[in-house]
């Protein structure tokens, strides 16, 4: 159980140091490549990596991994309790207390791990949607303007004594 809990904790922080690269590439890259190619990356790891994780490190019921670290806890501490009372040899207790230390920061590290990396990508997800929407918005107004014509699409405007005065159109 010691090797698996080691082998996951380091899978997490391989992970981390992975999303923490495709960040810095992202961020750094060239701007002229439009922030869609930019940060492609980032949203799919975003959507298929950090919100599975976050949801498998949700301590309440929705959280499916994080729960079941609590039980092994518990079961451990129980284990430890057990062992304390039989009068087994120290060596077992000890090994028994590690794990369950293990299990407790595997729990602990999980969680920071999964909001560290949040914290990295999300800024990053934001700036692409609010980038969407601006082209959205952009292409939107581009699109009534091409339909009615320019000329129809807005008035002139002048303003006199600070008071906005539409001029009559021209057809």
């Amino acid at each position: 159980m010691s090797e698996l809990v080691r082998k996951i904790t380091q899978q997490l922080t391989q992970d981390k140091q992975a999303i923490f690269e495709i960040a810095e590439v992202a961020k750094s890259a060239d701007t002229s490549v439009p922030i869609e190619r930019r940060y492609r990356e980032v949203l799919q790891v975003y959507d298929q990596y950090v919100e599975p994780m976050n949801e498998m490190m949700d301590s309440g019921l929705g959280g499916s991994f994080y729960p079941l670290l609590e039980k092994a806890e518990e079961s451990l501490d129980a284990a430890v309790e057990i062992l304390s009372m039989r009068g087994s040899l120290y060596q077992q207790t000890l090994a028994m207390r590690q794990i369950a230390y293990q299990v407790k920061d595997l729990r602990y590290q999980g969680r920071v791990i999964a909001l560290q990396c949040a914290d990295t990508l999300l800024p990053l997800r934001e700036e692409a949607r609010q980038h969407n929407q601006l082209s959205a918005v952009i292409s939107k107004q581009l699109s009534q303007v091409r339909k009615k014509g320019l000329a129809r699409g807005s008035a002139p405007t002048v303003y006199r004594c600070g008071k906005a005065v539409a001029l009559p159109r021209s057809n």
